[in-house]
């Protein structure tokens, strides 16, 4: 079981580019510190994500998409990971 300490969250002000179109920003790091040992060594993994995307509404329906990098470094194994994320969104009101 890992213990999660908080997420160090930012997003920039969203930018209402149209009535309906919202463009965004957003940034992500966290840092998850395990309590087991793996290998009588301490795992840690650091983990961030940076992405810019839009959103768009209809009456009761909206959507959007993100894309941004993603990157994880872990003390486990010598683990690390890189690269694009797509991220889609949609939200419907009754």
């Amino acid at each position: 079981m890992a213990a999660q300490f908080p997420v160090a969250q930012s997003s920039a002000p969203r930018c209402q580019a149209t009535r309906r179109l919202t463009l965004r920003t957003n940034a992500v790091r966290e840092r998850d510190d395990f309590d087991e040992p793996v290998l009588s060594t301490d795992r840690v993994d650091n983990i961030s994500f940076y992405s810019v995307g839009f959103s768009y509404g209809l009456q009761r329906l909206r959507f959007g998409s993100d894309v941004g990098w993603y990157e994880r470094d872990s003390t486990a194994f010598g683990d690390k990971d890189s690269g694009i994320r797509y991220v889609l969104r949609l939200s419907f009101t009754p």
